[in-house]
């Protein structure tokens, strides 16, 4: 324990660029989690509101994908912190309008946070809450979705790149149409049926985001049209 500490303290105090290349690389895995988690979670209230059997495993895959999100979140913030490149503190990433660099975009990060943190407790605690509080708290995702992608493209080092943007457009594009999808489903009274909205609107949204990262490259990198 005391050699590990040792360690972490000679690679804190160099320019050691470890930790800076592990916290873009949590934020990217966080991002990709978030966008599978909103993803499974409109499938399912697709399938709920069109009268069709909820499958268990999807229920699953939302909530691990949930939970790795506030997983990779706090580990990407912590990363943060230790990289003596980037000097931010733990009060520069728990509260609002102090940070160091890009004030504006970095508070973007902070409260979606702090929404992750509000879905999570509210998940493990949905049996002890009314089903109307934790349904809009549910709501919360949608901005929590909204605030880590601006977030991302607006402050990460890789919306540089040329891959990046396009994992930002994709997820946002499959994420709003499953939105639409929802929203524009007029609830079935019959119950029970058997489950086809899930895998449906699933490969519609990869589908619908597979394309839009793919035109995101193009306009990106000026690849001549075939």
């Amino acid at each position: 324990m005391v050699l590990a500490l040792m360690i972490l303290a000679q690679l804190t105090a160099t320019s050691n660029p470890l930790f800076w290349y592990l916290t873009r690389d949590l934020a990217i895995a966080a991002y990709i989690t978030l966008t599978l988690a909103v993803l499974f979670g409109l499938a399912i209230s697709l399938a709920r509101v069109t009268g069709e059997r909820v499958m268990w495993h999807i229920q699953e895959l939302h909530y691990t994908s949930a939970t790795l999100t506030g997983v990779l979140m706090v580990g990407h913030m912590l990363t943060l912190t230790l990289d003596s490149y980037m000097p931010f503190s733990l009060t520069n990433l728990l509260v609002p309008l102090s940070q160091p660099i890009s004030t504006l975009t970095v508070d973007l990060g902070v409260i979606s946070f702090y929404g992750m943190l509000a879905l999570l407790l509210s998940s493990w605690f949905k049996k002890h809450l009314p089903y109307t509080v934790w349904r809009t708290i549910h709501y919360v995702s949608f901005a929590t979705f909204i605030l880590v992608t601006l977030h991302g493209w607006l402050t990460g080092t890789d919306s540089a790149t040329s891959w990046m943007p396009c994992v930002y457009c994709g997820s946002a594009l499959a994420v709003g149409v499953l939105t639409a999808a929802r929203i524009f489903t007029s609830p079935q009274p019959q119950k029970g049926k058997a489950p086809m909205a899930i895998p449906i609107s699933l490969v519609i949204a990869l589908i619908v985001g597979g394309i839009g990262m793919l035109a995101m490259f193009i306009l990106r990198n000026n690849v001549p049209a075939i």
